[in-house]
């Protein structure tokens, strides 16, 4: 959901942009106590993007580094600026832990349709085997019953 009620301001420039915008709007006592005002004691968000040339690198690595090591960077930033109520918001990680999540899905899909294609497979050659072995023994029996004997069987089946 977008917030509409957020302002983005450089820090060191927020007084100054505030006292130039507003200038003949204020008296010179409001001016002096927006100058003045420590804009920490008010803060209640504070955004930084990650920095420039090792941007994607964490996201190359797995996704636990990955986190580690963005989270360490933003924990780091919010111990210099005594920045207390530090949330962590990672939209890139958050999309990429999704991706993960739906690799995973898919991943566990097709180990399982495969596993059910080895066992049809396994139970068709299976089938296979005991109508041929079915079939065989019944020819045997005729040969037998025609009046072969257990050597000339024994011939035709090494022969086949």
């Amino acid at each position: 959901m977008l917030d509409t009620n957020i302002i983005y301001l450089e820090y060191n420039l927020a007084q100054q942009s505030l006292t130039d915008g507003l200038g003949s709007h204020l008296d010179s006592t409001y001016s002096q106590i927006i100058s003045t005002y420590d804009l920490y004691s008010s803060a209640t968000t504070v955004n930084l993007n990650y920095p420039g040339i090792d941007r994607t690198k964490p996201y190359l690595q797995s996704f636990n580094t990955a986190l580690k090591a963005v989270s360490d960077w933003a924990t780091q930033i919010a111990i210099a600026t005594d920045f207390n109520a530090v949330s962590t918001i990672l939209p890139v990680m958050s999309a990429v832990v999704l991706n993960q999540t739906f690799s995973s899905f898919i991943g566990l899909i097709f180990t399982i349709v495969t596993l059910l294609l080895t066992v049809i497979s396994i139970y068709l050659v299976y089938t296979l085997m005991m109508v041929s072995v079915d079939t065989r023994t019944f020819e045997m029996g005729v040969l037998r019953m025609v009046g072969l004997n257990r050597g000339g069987l024994i011939i035709v089946l090494l022969v086949s």
